[in-house]
C-alpha cells in the first residue's frame, strides 16, 4: 500500500523573550510600559505626605478666600445693612493689600490693575446714569422705533468684540446704556440687557477677540476666522432675536 504523504512541520512560533505587560497582577516578567509600571508601583510615604500637604490651603490662599467670601456676603446682604457696594469692595481691597494681613503689596496691586479698561467702564457707567437723569435716553429712544431697538442692540453687542476683547467688560459697558434706552422705549430693560449680554458673547472674528481663539491660533489662519464669522454672526443674531421674541417670554422674561 502506498504510504501517506508526510505533512510538513508547522513553523515554530518565535519565543518571547519577555512576557507582554497585559495584566496588573504581579509577575516575574519585566514590564516594558513605563506608565503602567509607575501606576503599579506604590508611592513612598514621603510623597504621599507631600501630596496631602499640597492639597491644603496656604495662608495667603486662606486669606484671599476669606476676603472674597466676606465681600460677597456684604454685597448679598446690602438690603439688611444698607452699605453701598463700594464700601465692601474698598474694604476688601485694603484687607488684601495690608502689610501683614494681605497677600500682596499695594504697589504691586496698583501696577497690575488695567486702569484703561477700568476708566472706560467707569465712564460708560456714568454715561448710562447721565442718559437717565438728563432725559437724553428718552429722546434717543424716540430716534429709533421700538421694533428696531432690539435688532440695533443685538447688532451693536455682536460687533462689540471688535473693540473690547473681554466679554465681561463688553457687558459692563453695554448694559448701563441699554437699560435706560429700553426703559425710555417702553421695553423690558431686563430682557433687552439679557439679549445684549447673549449677543456680546460672540467672539470669532479676530484672534484677539477671545482667549481660547488666541490659544489655538496656530491651527488656523486669520482669513479662516473671517469666513467663520461671516457665517456665524448672522446665525447668532437671528438666534438671539428669536429667543428674545419667541422663547424667553414663555420663560418669564417678556420683551414688553
Amino acid at each position: 500500500m502506498p504510504s501517506a504523504p508526510r505533512r510538513s512541520p508547522l513553523p515554530s512560533a518565535p519565543l518571547l523573550t519577555r512576557a507582554p505587560c497585559r495584566s496588573p497582577l504581579p509577575s516575574r516578567a519585566p514590564c516594558r510600559s513605563p506608565l503602567l509600571r509607575r501606576a503599579l508601583t506604590p508611592s513612598p510615604p514621603s510623597q504621599r505626605g507631600a501630596s496631602l500637604r499640597s492639597s491644603t490651603l496656604t495662608k495667603p490662599e486662606l486669606t484671599a478666600l476669606i476676603t472674597v467670601l466676606t465681600v460677597s456676603a456684604l454685597w448679598l446682604t446690602e438690603p439688611w445693612h444698607g452699605l453701598p457696594p463700594e464700601i465692601p469692595a474698598l474694604a476688601g481691597a485694603v484687607a488684601i493689600t495690608a502689610p501683614r494681613l494681605g497677600t500682596t503689596t499695594l504697589k504691586h496691586a496698583l501696577t497690575t490693575v488695567p486702569w484703561d479698561l477700568l476708566i472706560f467702564m467707569a465712564a460708560t457707567t456714568a454715561l448710562g446714569t447721565a442718559l437717565v437723569k438728563s432725559g437724553a435716553a428718552h429722546h434717543a429712544a424716540h430716534l429709533i422705533t421700538t421694533e428696531a431697538l432690539l435688532p440695533t442692540v443685538i447688532a451693536v453687542s455682536l460687533l462689540a468684540h471688535l473693540v473690547i476683547q473681554s466679554r465681561s467688560a463688553r457687558s459692563s459697558v453695554l448694559v448701563p446704556i441699554v437699560i435706560p434706552l429700553a426703559a425710555a422705549a417702553g421695553l423690558n430693560p431686563a430682557a433687552l440687557a439679557f439679549a445684549s449680554t447673549a449677543a456680546a458673547g460672540f467672539c470669532h472674528t479676530l484672534t484677539s477677540s477671545a482667549k481660547p481663539v488666541a490659544l489655538f491660533s496656530h491651527a488656523y489662519r486669520p482669513r479662516d476666522l473671517l469666513k467663520l464669522s461671516a457665517v456665524l454672526a448672522p446665525v447668532t443674531a437671528l438666534l438671539v432675536w428669536t429667543c428674545a421674541t419667541q422663547l424667553w417670554p414663555h420663560l418669564g422674561l417678556p420683551l414688553h
